[in-house]
């Protein structure tokens, strides 16, 4: 259903309340589930995200859908795919393919901060 949880950090993370967040809370049947969707946009990535407390009085929360660079990325595909991820329970082929995902975007993550690294010893001592 939901990716990995995160931690709430006003220096990272934006809360809006776009259009798009009043109709996924539409799709809603029941009060309680439809205090726990949000939008935030992720000041260092630069992106749109549709988000579910988990845990709000710790700001735990994880992301839904990522709309990307723009809320009008938000399209008739991204609105079925939310409301599977909202009434459909996850399946061990959306857990895996999360784990990769996960595994996927840490290794470019590392691989980048040593390229980082390297450009700057390079350029503070020429040790590259």
């Amino acid at each position: 259903m939901f990716n990995f949880t995160c931690q709430y950090d006003p220096a990272q993370h934006y809360i809006i309340e776009p259009e798009i967040i009043r109709w996924c809370r539409r799709q809603v049947d029941d009060k309680e589930t439809k205090t726990h969707l949000f939008a935030y946009f992720h000041l260092r990535h630069r992106t749109f995200v549709i988000g579910w407390w988990v845990g709000s009085e710790h700001g735990r929360f994880v992301d839904m859908i990522n709309l990307g660079y723009s809320l009008s990325n938000f399209d008739r595909s991204m609105a079925q795919e939310f409301v599977r991820r909202l009434k459909q329970p996850t399946t061990s082929a959306d857990i895996h393919r999360f784990m990769n995902d996960s595994s996927s975007d840490e290794l470019h993550r590392r691989q980048d901060d040593g390229l980082a690294e390297a450009e700057v010893l390079d350029r503070d001592f020429g040790l590259n």
